[in-house]
């Protein structure tokens, strides 16, 4: 009886564990179900459109070709994306007037609010508005971009400058060793050709050439369009037929572009560009990228985690190790329909094997004994906050985000999912993911690169003969990572930060609005809060003080770059930086320090669950900092070796002569020598920490939430109030004196064939000069306008250079301010750009800003500092900053007031302070060598 009750037991077990394995399975199969606050629809003449309502959000669109470089004949090298460049000229509908500066004048930005990309299989056209007023006029230029480009000659012929401009930025002779990798895995796909054609295909398109392109491959049913944002559907779906139902092009059916085949070869060299490092780059295929089961979003997180933890581990052990590795980043990508897991590790070549030796054996380590429960606990803390908080999560999604979602499904085979769906999903990634099922997925992902047919291996030399030991180094390292790894000593608990013993005081409270508070500590810290229920469960903070760099000794100047790094692998509060790493992932809290010339501070991002931890960090960031000599050997160390490679490199030497040219007296802008930093003590560095973090310098802390003030005190005094603060002895000012007399340098530095092209005009500004929130907007303002000047005049009228900037260089509080003109320009076209500088400068000088530009830009900052509102991270730095430098703070609650101070008369001074001729000037022009 017992024997036959037994061997029933073992039946049912076994029926119960099939049951299980077949649910498993059929839940991993489930098919995902289309968002249904997507609404889908499609014109009689075949275009589709995909619409989704999102209130109170900026409205995002895009026009969709499914039709790229793949689409082109062997004479028609890179018309697709000329095609694209015209779409900005002379329309159908818009008329003889330039698209860029028609939708400036609407308070658009060039680049991040309109602007057109060209790829491997699909052109793709993108606006980003306001709201919903201009939607008409968005699509008026779709549908001329559909039908309506005028391709006249001589529009063609200006614009064969520009999109060689374009040529000489992206397809430099110096590859970045990304770029090589995507170019190695397109390498066995003879259909594939670049994107931007060849000089030859783009010096001799024709009006004619591009039209057949266009008419074959522009036509409705070839196109989908996407629209998000705030605006009322009925509405939308009426204006989009009145738009393009007329639209009647036939063309031919475009065949679905299949994944890439990877090629054959699985181990290459590349060489890295002058003055960057060598790198390992382990690749490994996932196959195809889609998402149309739960399985397949399942193994999305997955792969994700998987990643992070490898990353973390060998960051936390290459600390622990004094390992050489100066960069870890392990990730999931897709390239052309293919999905990949990629581990990349850089180093100097001189530390190749010691490198590739050290990242062997530690993964061999997390293969063979897997990770601990606190490095669990840490990765898994984002995953269960987005858990707990998912529905708010969902809908915070910006139009951006959710647009990109949908546009990437249009070439992916993806299924958009809803919000329960993702969260079905999420909540049984979260169940699921224990110890025992992430190392078992470790073991079986790093088992895998063994296997030499499935997985490549990119190795990035620093010279072109090194590739000869590409074999050699491949072997060693498949033969290092083996060998068994060995266990360690991995902690099985997140580490907690002690409570300070002793309170501080609250001296004064004052309730300055409806939503801001401000106390007084007794240690000297003003503390400000801004109340912002858009911020949901987040909570940020900005520690800011008015003490940066130019506050020291100038013996500390050295000292001051290696800082932050030392400080950091030091640890505080008696852990190293890996328990440190993981109790901040444990309680969802990121601290970003930052140091500038005048101002230095701490941004943290936390949530309200959170804000004790991410207060009781502060204190003992800023009070328990001590530095390791060990890991300041490794960051001198690296450092050194890092700036010797880069004052070889030809920007290095290019920037030093700048900067040797323009200082004429002071070191405080000294752009140090690498043997300097071998002599940084740690003596010197703990004096930096003193000084900067440990005295009074007008310290300030900004708290940006949704949260009461009642909820904040407590903290106050339990962790902020009683850092103890030094009164500031040594009141300095750096000592900057600028060079008056004009430099022209010529530097053959360059390993490309095109010229760089240079010009600073620097100012010196006073102490006695009092700049205001005003002066702050009217900046912004001068260098939108003078950018748009610079593109109509040396891209769109003279075709010199594709991408011409200007740059503002005017810190906070600084001793001197720079804009800096920059253009990539061919060598022939040397003079003619120099003569078309001086006529932008003119303008400027002479002919000033016009009322028409100033409300332009006037218009462009306001919509870009809109979103502003409901940025808690962004609000808490700018009113740290502008509490710090003395700017009025209502001006981060209410630009527009502010803005609207800004007059013609203004920006004509500004113009007159920061690009007059009383300017000193540096021009260099940057040659290729010999």
């Amino acid at each position: 009886m017992k024997q036959w009750l037994r061997l029933c037991g073992f039946l049912l077990v076994g029926l119960f564990l099939l049951v299980g394995c077949q649910q498993d399975g059929q839940w991993y199969a489930t098919t995902i179900k289309s968002d249904p606050d997507w609404q889908h629809g499609q014109l009689e003449n075949g275009m589709k459109y995909h619409l989704y309502q999102k209130d109170d959000e900026a409205v995002e669109l895009r026009f969709v070709v499914h039709a790229g470089s793949a689409q082109e004949n062997e004479q028609q090298h890179g018309y697709a994306h000329f095609l694209e460049h015209m779409s900005f000229k002379d329309t159908t509908q818009l008329g003889q007037q330039d698209v860029w500066q028609f939708f400036e004048r609407l308070g658009l930005s060039a680049g991040a609010d309109i602007n057109a990309y060209t790829s491997y299989n699909q052109t793709w056209y993108q606006l980003t508005l306001p709201d919903s007023t201009d939607l008409p006029t968005a699509f008026t230029w779709f549908r001329d971009v559909a039908d309506g480009m005028l391709l006249k000659p001589e529009q063609v012929d200006s614009e064969i400058g520009a999109v060689m401009g374009e040529y000489r930025l992206r397809l430099p002779q110096e590859r970045s060793i990304y770029s090589q990798v995507e170019a190695r895995l397109r390498a066995d796909n003879t259909s594939y050709h670049e994107v931007l054609g060849t000089k030859q295909s783009i010096q001799s398109v024709t009006p004619a050439a591009l039209k057949d392109y266009y008419q074959r491959w522009y036509f409705p049913a070839n196109t989908e369009l996407v629209v998000v944002g705030d605006f009322d559907a009925t509405t939308i779906e009426a204006q989009i037929a009145q738009h393009f139902s007329s639209w009647l092009g036939q063309g031919q059916k475009v065949a679905n572009i299949e994944p890439i085949q990877l090629p054959s070869q699985k181990a290459h060299a590349l060489v890295a560009p002058e003055g960057t490092e060598s790198a390992l780059i382990i690749v490994k295929p996932l196959g195809e990228a889609q998402r149309l089961t739960y399985g397949d979003q399942f193994r999305s997180l997955e792969v994700d985690l998987l990643n992070h933890l490898i990353q973390a581990r060998l960051l936390d052990r290459s600390i622990a190790l004094a390992s050489n590795a100066s960069y870890v980043e392990a990730y999931a990508d897709t390239f052309e329909g293919q999905k990949f897991s990629a581990l990349a590790v850089g180093f100097k070549e001189k530390h190749r094997a010691e490198v590739q030796d050290f990242v062997a054996k530690e993964l061999a380590n997390l293969r063979d004994h897997g990770i601990g429960q606190a490095e669990l606990a840490a990765a898994m803390a984002s995953y269960q906050t987005n858990l707990k908080n998912h529905a708010e999560n969902w809908k915070a999604d910006d139009s951006w985000v959710i647009t990109d979602s949908m546009f990437t499904s249009l070439f992916e085979p993806r299924t958009l999912m809803s919000e329960a769906e993702h969260k079905a999903v999420l909540v049984r990634f979260v169940a699921e993911m224990d110890q025992a099922r992430v190392n078992k997925s470790l073991k079986q992902q790093l088992t895998q690169l063994l296997d030499q047919q499935a997985t490549y291996y990119f190795m990035a030399y620093t010279k072109a003969e090194q590739s000869q030991q590409l074999a050699q180094d491949v072997q060693l390292f498949t033969q290092s990572l083996a060998k068994s790894g060995h266990a360690l000593m991995l902690a099985k608990t997140v580490s907690v930060f002690p409570t300070p013993a002793r309170k501080g005081k609250i001296l004064s409270e004052q309730q300055v609005d409806d939503t801001t508070w401000v106390w007084q500590l007794s240690n000297g810290v003003e503390v400000w809060f801004q109340q912002m229920p858009e911020t949901k469960q987040n909570a940020y903070m900005n520690w800011a003080v008015k003490a940066g760099r130019s506050q020291l000794d100038p013996a500390l100047y050295p000292a001051s770059e290696l800082a932050f790094e030392t400080l950091y692998r030091s640890g505080f509060a008696g852990l190293d930086v890996a328990a440190i790493e993981k109790v901040f992932s444990a309680n969802n809290t990121l601290l970003t320090p930052y140091l500038n010339d005048y101002d230095n501070g701490l941004s943290i991002a936390t949530q309200h669950d959170n804000l004790p931890f991410a207060m009781s960090a502060l204190h003992h960031v800023l009070t328990e900092g001590k530095v390791d000599p060990v890991q300041l050997k490794q960051v001198k160390k690296q450092y050194v070796e890092d700036r010797a490679e880069y004052e070889r490199s030809p920007w290095g030497l290019v920037l030093k002569k700048v900067n040797d040219s323009l200082i004429a007296r002071g070191t405080f802008y000294n752009i140090w020598p690498s043997k300097t930093f071998a002599g940084v003590t740690d003596n010197d560095v703990q004096q930096v920490y003193q000084d900067l973090f440990q005295q009074q310098h007008h310290n300030r802390l900004v708290i940006v939430g949704d949260l009461q003030p009642e909820d904040i005190t407590p903290l106050l005094r339990q962790y902020v109030a009683n850092i103890p603060l030094a009164a500031n002895e040594h009141e300095r000012s750096a000592v900057v004196e600028l060079n008056k007399a004009p430099q022209v340098l010529e530097l053959p530095v360059s390993n490309e064939k095109s010229v760089g092209y240079l010009l600073f005009l620097s100012n010196p500004v006073s102490d006695e000069t009092k700049v205001l929130a005003t002066d702050v907007m009217a900046q912004d303002m001068l260098l939108r306008i003078v950018n748009q000047r610079a593109f109509q005049l040396l891209r769109g009228q003279y075709g010199l250079s594709y991408a011409p900037s200007i740059i503002g260089d005017i810190p906070d509080s600084g001793a001197y301010s720079s804009v800096i003109v920059s253009l990539n320009i061919d060598k022939k076209d040397l003079a003619k750009s120099k003569q078309a500088v001086a006529e932008l400068l003119k303008g400027v000088q002479q002919e000033g800003i016009t009322q028409q530009e100033r409300d332009t830009a006037a218009k462009q900052l306001a919509l870009d500092l809109k979103p502003m509102a409901k940025n808690g991270a962004e609000t808490a730095r700018f009113m740290g900053r502008y509490l710090l430098h003395g700017y009025d703070v209502e001006a981060v609650k209410n630009p527009q007031r502010f803005i609207d101070k800004v007059t013609v008369e203004v920006l004509n001074q500004q113009a007159s302070s920061l690009m007059g001729k009383q300017s000193y000037t540096i021009e260099a022009t940057i040659l290729p060598k010999g």
